[in-house]
């Protein structure tokens, strides 16, 4: 086969993968899309108070941060990510259709506890697909997870209003259908071959030595403390809505805001990074967060959150953008799995410490608006923590610049 030969295998194949990954997301982003928004709510008609809320906000956290960077070792070792990531997708399918029949604290903390054991390393898998293919491609990571972001809008959207419909708690059944659909799909995506040298030899993988790295520890810091926020936002958003006088269509409405707010971010990750670069894409996301959670804290109607929501993107999407990349170029491909297991395990971290101080919050205040300074203030000492770290970001870029530069020799 000639080099023209060779391009042409190789630009038919980078296709095949992309709708792959495209349709992947799509339908997994989906099922995000019937769930979250809307299992807060859920929790506030069973009648569940703010501790029991905070401490099942724990379940999923703790389970990625146990679970995410072990899976995903897992994955990269044996190279069976497309096998991992479906069959994951099966348990937490029957978990949503389990908690549909749960009532009371104790049957949802076990309902809870299935699906975050099963559905904690899914997403770093996920994202491990695309970072990687994006490296080989040449396409940015955000216009592969734009397809996500699709998915979700246009699911979340008909849930909030079929769900007004509906029997309460309709939505599990939903999300569990639209798993099934992501498992079934997910035989779209290539078999991964194997990362290691041809002779077979396993590499090992230092983590202890790579969290030396002060690049790699201040990103993962920074993540711990914008998941405080973050983990507001997936327990306590809905409620705050519902506290609001929203109703489910308008809970729908807001989601459905936070994803239009991602398409212009994630389809211009490209530009974005390539004129402010990662770490002040981070600065960025930052900042925006403390005006974001500001202005939930002092909102006087739904209808004033609704344009607010309009910043998720300039928040989460770029936050996202520049952690996934960052963290992937520390660590490798080798280890793409692993280290997006750990960034989501930094997340999940502070998504726990969130749940149960703004769980504690709710019930001394008697509303979740509180919640939203808490969050504000982590994402201020995240940014004290940026600057702190500001040399170690410029010595990062001296010394990838260094590396571009050829040779004298």
């Amino acid at each position: 086969m000639n080099v023209s030969e060779n391009s042409l295998a190789s630009t038919d194949s980078h296709k095949k993968n992309l709708i792959a990954l495209a349709v992947n997301y799509f339908f997994f982003f989906a099922a995000i899309g019937a769930f979250w928004p809307f299992i807060g709510p859920h929790y506030r008609h069973l009648g569940l108070n703010g501790a029991e809320i905070g401490m099942l906000g724990t379940v999923q956290p703790l389970s990625v941060a146990l679970l995410a960077p072990l899976i995903g070792a897992f994955a990269d070792r044996r190279s069976i990510h497309r096998r991992m990531f479906r069959l994951l997708l099966i348990p937490t399918a029957l978990a949503a259709f389990l908690l549909y029949f749960a009532h009371g604290f104790v049957p949802v903390l076990l309902g809870m506890t299935l699906w975050a054991a099963s559905s904690a390393a899914t997403m770093p898998i996920l994202d491990s697909y695309a970072v990687t293919f994006a490296e080989s491609s040449q396409i940015p990571y955000g216009r592969i997870r734009l397809f996500g972001t699709m998915g979700f809008m246009v699911v979340v959207t008909g849930v909030g209003w079929i769900s007004s419909l509906l029997p309460e708690g309709t939505f599990l059944l939903m999300y569990a259908v639209l798993l099934l659909a992501a498992s079934a799909v997910a035989g779209l995506l290539p078999a991964t071959q194997s990362r290691t040298q041809a002779s077979g030899v396993l590499l090992k993988f230092d983590l202890r030595g790579a969290l030396r790295d002060p690049v790699l520890a201040g990103i993962l810091v920074i993540a711990f403390l914008t998941a405080i926020g973050q983990g507001t936002l997936g327990n306590f958003f809905g409620i705050f809505l519902s506290e609001l006088g929203a109703t489910s269509a308008i809970i729908g409405l807001a989601s459905a805001i936070v994803a239009v707010s991602e398409i212009p971010f994630l389809f211009g990750s490209g530009w974005l990074q390539s004129r402010l670069g990662n770490a002040r894409m981070i600065l960025v996301a930052l900042i925006a967060y403390v005006v974001r959670f500001t202005l939930y804290a002092v909102a006087p109607s739904a209808e004033f959150v609704l344009p607010v929501q309009l910043v998720h993107g300039l928040t989460y999407a770029v936050f996202l953008i520049a952690s996934v990349r960052m963290v992937y170029d520390l660590a490798g491909r080798d280890r793409a799995a692993t280290m997006q297991g750990v960034l989501a395990a930094a997340l999940a971290a502070g998504s726990v410490l969130g749940a149960v101080v703004n769980g504690v919050v709710a019930d001394v205040f008697g509303t979740v608006r509180p919640v939203f300074v808490v969050a504000a203030i982590g994402n201020l000492v995240a940014i004290i923590v940026f600057v702190a770290m500001r040399r170690h970001w410029a010595d990062k870029k001296d010394a990838d610049r260094a590396e571009a530069l050829p040779s004298a020799g």
